[in-house]
């Protein structure tokens, strides 16, 4: 793939955003870049291997953690009425 195919020109989106390194992606998901690496190799997120150099799209970044994101009321459902058990009092 040449740096003009696709959606890319030089680096760039056709939108006009520059396309980001790792450790930008890290610090924005808070994670280590060893982890951005593991999810990578497991192809769990969405890149660009570019040489030997990784990049990510910002927009299909922002795209994927919409997608992976889980409901807010996800706990609710799952413990509706917790209530921490109670000691046995002996004596």
């Amino acid at each position: 793939m040449t740096a003009t195919e696709g959606n890319y020109v030089q680096g760039r989106v056709k939108s006009g955003r520059e396309l980001v390194g790792i450790a930008a992606v890290a610090r924005r998901l808070g994670v280590s870049e060893r982890h951005m690496r593991r999810l990578v190799s497991e192809r769990r997120i969405p890149f660009i291997k570019w040489g030997h150099l990784l990049r990510f799209d910002p927009d299909e970044i922002e795209a994927w953690i919409d997608a992976v994101r889980r409901p807010q009321d996800t706990v609710e459902l799952r413990y509706p009425s917790w209530v921490p058990p109670q000691r046995n009092s002996r004596g």
